[in-house]
C-alpha cells in the first residue's frame, strides 16, 4: 500500500507540490521505489517552449498545465483556419518507450471517439527533436461542480447536465475505452451560443482499452501502479491492482461525481494530505459503506447545509427531504462495493437519472425481498451479533461466556482472538437463526395482514417496504429471544449481581431498540420489569448514580415505563437522571433532550399541563443548539406536543393553526410520505373536526390512513389511531375530545397520537 501512496504523491499534477512531497517522503521512508516506473524521471522539467514558439501549424500562447510526463499549452492555429487549441506535448527527456506508449494511447483513445461530450483530437505530429504532440479542441470551461455552484443550478438542472456526461462516457465505453480517472476536474462545462451548458469529458491520459491495447503496451498497468484520483476511484482501483477494472469502475466514479453534485460532499474524504490519511481513505473505499447523501447532510452543521442548499436554489430542509425520498438511491447504487451490484453501464446510470427527473420508478429502488433480507442481516450484523452473543449464548451454545463468569464476560471475551469470536458469532447465526429467520420473515410478510396484495409465488418480490422487513426482523430478534435470555441470566448469574444487572439491562435495551416503531408489547411486563428495576438498584449501589451505566439505566427505565403508560414511575426515573445528563453529557445532547421530552409527556399524561408546557418550551429553546435537521426535528416534535396540550386545554382553534404550520415544516423536512407527517395529519384532522370542518377532516384522515397502511401496515398503532378518528368522524361520534385526547403520546420520535 505504501508504494501506491508514494506513486500518488510523486505523480501529482502540481509540480511544486511534487518536489515537496518527494522530499518529505524520502526523509520519512527512504528513497522512493523505482518500479514499475522511474519516478525521478517523471518530475516536471521545462519543456523548452516559450510563448510565440511554433509547433506544426500552431503558435504557443501560454502554458495551461503540466503533469508527470506531458505539458499542455494554449495554442493558436494559424492555417488553414484560425482557432485556439490545447496542445499536449511530451517533455524533453521523457521519451521512454513506456511514456511514449502511454502518450500515444491517450492520443489514439481520443481519436477513435466522436461525441459532442468528449474533447476531440484535431491533429497530431512530432516536434523537430522527435517529441510526439497532439492538438485537442480547447474547452474554455469550469469543472462540473464549480460550474453548477457558480450558476447555482438546481438539482433538476444538475441532473440533466450529469445525464449528458453519462452519455459521453457510454460512448467511450462503446468505443472500447475506460477512462479510469473521472472526476469533476476532468468533466468541464462550457456554454454554447445560447449560453446553455455543454459538458466535455477530458484527460484520457490513463485510459484503458476494453478488448485490446491501442498501441503496444500502452494500456498495460503494472500491479501496484496507482492510477486514478483517490476520492473518486472504485474499490477495485483502490486495491492497487489492474485486475477487475472494467466499465463499472467508471460507473463508480460517476456515482461519486453525482453524489458530490447533489449533496455538496464526498462519500469518503481525506482530512489532510498525509500518507496515513490517504491510506485510511483507500481502506474506507474498499471496506466501509458510504453514508446516504441525506444522512451526511443531516449530520452536518446548519451553516454548512444552508450554504450547500443555497448553491442549489433550495431550502436546506427541502434538500435533505428530496434526497431522502429516493434520489439518495441513485449514487448509492452506482458506488456499491461489488461491481455486479452497480449499474451495468454508464447508460443505465444516466437512464435512471432521467427516470427520476420524469417521476418514474427507479432501477435503484427497493430490491427483491430476499436481497433486502440478506442485505439487512449483513448491515445489521453487529446489532444482531450483539443480541445473539447474549441470546444464543445462554441457551446452550454459549459456554464461551458463561464458563468464565467468575472472571467476568468482558475479560473472557477480550482473551479470545477476534477471528474466533467472529467465527463463533457467524456460525451461531447460520446454525440457529439465519435460515429460520428468512423463512419466518417471508411467511410473515407474505401471509401477514401488515402487507397487502403480495403473491407468495413470486417470493413477495413486489412492493415490500424496507420498514416491514426491518420491523419483522427486529421483533423476531427482540421478543422471541428476550424472555428465554432473561430466564437463563437469572439462573446462571445468581451469584454475580453486577454482571447479572449489566446483562439484564443490555438484553432489555437491545430488545427495545430492535422493536423500532412497534408498540411496547405485553412481554415488557412482569418478570421483565422486575429484572429491570432490580438491575437499576444494583447499578446504583455498586457504581453510584453518576456512573454512565447507572444514568443509562435510569433513562431506559423511564422510557419503558412511559411506553407502558405508567407516567408516575417514568417521571421518577427521568427527573432523577436529567440533572446528571445535563452536567455530564451536556444540555443539548440528544439523550438529554430526549429525557426532557419524555418528562414533558409524563407530566402531560398526569394532567399537569403547565409543567408539561414548561419542559416543551425548554426543549424548543435547546433544539437551536443541535445540529441541522436533528435540531429542527426535535423542535417540531416539541411544537406538536404543545399543540396537543393547547387542545387538551380546550384551545382547539389555536391547536389547529399550530398543527397546520408544523405540518408544512414537517413535509419540508421529512417529505410528504413519512410516518411523522401522516401522524400529524391525523392529529390535524381531529382538530379540524373539533372546530367544525367535517369534510376536510375526513379527507385528511383518510389520506393519512391510506399512506400509513403502505408504510407500516394496517395493524400498527398509528394506523389504528387514525382509523379510529376516521371512523368516529364518519359515525359523527366525536363531539368532545375523545380518549385519544387525554394522553400525550409516549413515542418521542412521533408527533402526538395515542
Amino acid at each position: 500500500m505504501l508504494s501506491f501512496e508514494v506513486h500518488f504523491w510523486m505523480t501529482s499534477n502540481n509540480s511544486e507540490q511534487t518536489r515537496t512531497n518527494q522530499s518529505q517522503l524520502e526523509e520519512t521512508i527512504g528513497p522512493c521505489p523505482r518500479e514499475p516506473l522511474d519516478l525521478t524521471d517523471l518530475l516536471p522539467v521545462h519543456s523548452g517552449l516559450n510563448n510565440g514558439d511554433r509547433v506544426g501549424p500552431f503558435q504557443i500562447m501560454h502554458l495551461l498545465g503540466e503533469g508527470g510526463f506531458g505539458t499542455v499549452y494554449l495554442a493558436q492555429q494559424l492555417e488553414p483556419v484560425r482557432r485556439e487549441v490545447a496542445l499536449k506535448i511530451i517533455k524533453p527527456g521523457m521519451d521512454s518507450r513506456e511514456v511514449i506508449s502511454r502518450f500515444q494511447a491517450e492520443r489514439q483513445a481520443l481519436a477513435i471517439m466522436d461525441h459532442d461530450g468528449i474533447t476531440r483530437v484535431l491533429q497530431t505530429g512530432e516536434t523537430k527533436d522527435g517529441r510526439p504532440w497532439f492538438a485537442m479542441e480547447y474547452v474554455r470551461g469550469l469543472p462540473i461542480h464549480e460550474y453548477c455552484d457558480k450558476r447555482r443550478l438546481s438539482l433538476k438542472e444538475r441532473l440533466e447536465l450529469f445525464s449528458r456526461v453519462c452519455d459521453a462516457v457510454q460512448h467511450a465505453h462503446h468505443r472500447g475505452v475506460i477512462h479510469r480517472d473521472l472526476k469533476p476536474s476532468n468533466i468541464l462545462v462550457t456554454t454554447d451560443e445560447d449560453d446553455q451548458p455543454v459538458p466535455k469529458v477530458i484527460d484520457f491520459g490513463i485510459a484503458k482499452a476494453l478488448h485490446a491495447p491501442l498501441t503496444r503496451n500502452s494500456f498495460v498497468t503494472s500491479i501496484g501502479q496507482f492510477v486514478g484520483t483517490p476520492e473518486y476511484m472504485s474499490p477495485e482501483q483502490a486495491s492497487g491492482t489492474a485486475l477487475g477494472i472494467d466499465t463499472r469502475s467508471d460507473v463508480y466514479s460517476l456515482g461519486v461525481v453525482l453524489y458530490e453534485l447533489i449533496a455538496g460532499k464526498l462519500p469518503f474524504e481525506r482530512e489532510t494530505g498525509s500518507a496515513q490519511d490517504y491510506s485510511k481513505l483507500l481502506t474506507a473505499i474498499q471496506e466501509d459503506e458510504p453514508p446516504r447523501p441525506s444522512s451526511l447532510l443531516s449530520k452536518a452543521s446548519t451553516k454548512s447545509v444552508d450554504f450547500i442548499a443555497s448553491l442549489r436554489n433550495i431550502r436546506s430542509s427541502a434538500l435533505i427531504t428530496t434526497l431522502r425520498r429516493d434520489l439518495d438511491w441513485i449514487p448509492l447504487m452506482a458506488i456499491r462495493k461489488s461491481r455486479r451490484d452497480r449499474y451495468v453501464s454508464a447508460e443505465s446510470l444516466g437512464n435512471d437519472v432521467r427516470r427520476w427527473l420524469s417521476g418514474l420508478p427507479l432501477e435503484a429502488g427497493p430490491q427483491r425481498l430476499s436481497y433486502r433480507i440478506r442485505l439487512f442481516m449483513q448491515r445489521r450484523r453487529a446489532a444482531i451479533a450483539a443480541s445473539l452473543i447474549l441470546m444464543i449464548g445462554v441457551t446452550g451454545t454459549g459456554a464461551l461466556a458463561w464458563e468464565a463468569r467468575d472472571a467476568g464476560v468482558e475479560a473472557h471475551l477480550k482473551a479470545i482472538e477476534a477471528s474466533r469470536l467472529t467465527a463463533f458469532i457467524e456460525d451461531s447465526i447460520e446454525d440457529m437463526d439465519r435460515k429460520n429467520l428468512r423463512r419466518s420473515l417471508k411467511d410473515a410478510l407474505c401471509h401477514g395482514h401488515s402487507v397487502n396484495g403480495l403473491n407468495k409465488d413470486d417470493e413477495c418480490s413486489s412492493d415490500v417496504s424496507a420498514p416491514e422487513v426491518s420491523t419483522a426482523v427486529h421483533r423476531y430478534l427482540s421478543m422471541d429471544l428476550m424472555g428465554s435470555t432473561l430466564d437463563k441470566i437469572r439462573k446462571h448469574m445468581s451469584d454475580q449481581p453486577l454482571l447479572r444487572a449489566r446483562l439484564q439491562l443490555k438484553t432489555i435495551q437491545r430488545a427495545k431498540e430492535l422493536l423500532l416503531i412497534s408498540d411496547m408489547p405485553e412481554e415488557f411486563s412482569g418478570d421483565v420489569i422486575s429484572d429491570m428495576e432490580s438491575a437499576v438498584m444494583i447499578f446504583e449501589s455498586h457504581l453510584g448514580e453518576r456512573h454512565v451505566k447507572t444514568m443509562d439505566s435510569y433513562r431506559l427505565a423511564g422510557t419503558v415505563f412511559l411506553k407502558l403508560e405508567q407516567p408516575e414511575k417514568s417521571e421518577q426515573y427521568l427527573k432523577k437522571t436529567l440533572p446528571l445528563h445535563e452536567s455530564i453529557m451536556g444540555e443539548s445532547h440528544e439523550h438529554t433532550t430526549a429525557i426532557i421530552h419524555m418528562i414533558a409527556k409524563a407530566c402531560g399524561n398526569q394532567g399537569r399541563y403547565d409543567e408539561s408546557e414548561s419542559y416543551l418550551e425548554l426543549l424548543i429553546e435547546r433544539s437551536t443548539d443541535m445540529v441541522a435537521s436533528m435540531g429542527l426535528g426535535t423542535k417540531l416534535l416539541a411544537q406538536c406536543d404543545l399543540a396537543h396540550v393547547q387542545s387538551l386545554r380546550g384551545n382547539h382553534h389555536q391547536a389547529r393553526e399550530s398543527l397546520q404550520k408544523i405540518l408544512e415544516d414537517q413535509i419540508d423536512l421529512h417529505g410528504p410520505d413519512s410516518v411523522m407527517v401522516q401522524v400529524t395529519k391525523g392529529n390535524l384532522a381531529h382538530k379540524l373536526w373539533l372546530t367544525g370542518d367535517h369534510d376536510e377532516a375526513l379527507s385528511l384522515a383518510q389520506s393519512a390512513l391510506d399512506t400509513l397502511r403502505m408504510l407500516v401496515g394496517d395493524t400498527h398503532r398509528h394506523s389504528r389511531n387514525i382509523r379510529e378518528i376516521r371512523d368516529a368522524i364518519l359515525n359523527e361520534e366525536i363531539n368532545t375530545p375523545g380518549d385519544h385526547d387525554q394522553k400525550i403520546p409516549t413515542r418521542p420520535q412521533v408527533c402526538p397520537m395515542s
